[in-house]
């Protein structure tokens, strides 16, 4: 158990603190820690103003345009830099606000399978004994289904849509944040 009446130290929050900031300069020196940074601020910032930089509207049907090539291949023009699709949407639009589906489905997913590990991880840690074995078991077995067959069979049972991808990216990564904050909790209970 966990003696409760220890005295806090604010020396290890100050210590996690410096480790953060010494984790964000390590960042920031790095070449391809810098280009990482500017690709997701750029995507987040194309997200937010999707509105206002969007050509068209990435819904909008227009038969009269449909499969134009992009402006660098003859035929194409700056009116649809990247072209049209088969119905006539311009690409650029759908690109642009498909950037916040993406957001939203890597945040959901993240949200929700650090959720699950971290409670199952904390349950399996504190109680350890039959429950910690099942729930470890259940994690191994699920992660040695390969991602793909997964995703597959459960388009094949539910459907495709957006629910069901965030479903098969939380079934898929949640045993990470179990094994980290499952070994935490062993490592202070003992």
């Amino acid at each position: 158990m966990i003696d409760c009446d220890q005295p806090w130290d604010a020396a290890d929050t100050q210590y996690t603190s410096r480790r953060r900031g010494v984790t964000f300069r390590r960042l920031l020196r790095s070449p391809g820690g810098i280009v990482g940074l500017v690709l997701v601020v750029l995507v987040i910032l194309v997200a937010v103003f999707a509105p206002v930089l969007s050509p068209h509207d990435p819904d909008k049907q227009n038969i009269v345009y449909r499969l134009k090539p992009p402006f660098w291949v003859e035929g194409g023009s700056m009116e649809y830099p990247l072209g049209t699709d088969s119905v006539g949407r311009d690409i650029l639009s759908r690109v642009i606000y498909g950037s916040r589906i993406s957001i939203f489905v890597g945040l959901a997913a993240t949200a929700a399978s650090a959720l699950l590990g971290v409670s199952l991880g904390l349950i399996a840690g504190y109680l350890g004994g039959g429950t910690d074995s099942v729930i470890s078991r259940v994690g191994d077995v699920q992660q040695a289904i390969p991602f793909l067959v997964l995703a597959i069979a459960v388009a094949a049972m539910l459907g495709p849509g957006l629910f069901n991808l965030i479903l098969v990216l939380v079934i898929t990564t949640w045993v990470t944040f179990f094994r980290v904050v499952r070994g935490e909790v062993l490592s202070v209970r003992e």
